[in-house]
């Protein structure tokens, strides 16, 4: 057993109750979610400049670049793993909200 599940079925031993629990658990999601937001919101900042400074939004550039048509500047990969880290963390945002 790992030590995160240990963790998690601790918590579950000590609860006072299910209800207890359930809220803790709203609480640390609620945090998680914050985390998330803070980091959505830094790295659109960060695209906003790229785009500003390449004059061209995400979508278009990401066509661009994995078309090959931009070429290999480091500047252009870093650009690219912007865009695909902020889709990962706006998944994971969406998979928070629907919960």
């Amino acid at each position: 057993m790992n030590a995160i599940q240990e963790k998690i079925d601790l918590l579950h031993s000590v609860a006072l109750d299910e209800a207890s629990l359930d809220r803790m658990l709203d609480k640390l999601l609620h945090v998680v979610h914050g985390q998330h937001r803070e980091k959505l919101d830094h790295l659109d900042h960060l695209l906003r400049q790229f785009e500003a400074r390449y004059q061209m939004g995400s979508e278009e550039f990401q066509r661009q670049f994995e078309a090959g048509q931009l070429g290999d500047d480091m500047d252009f990969f870093e650009g690219s793993g912007l865009i695909e880290l902020r889709e990962q963390v706006r998944c994971k945002l969406e998979r928070l909200e629907s919960h």
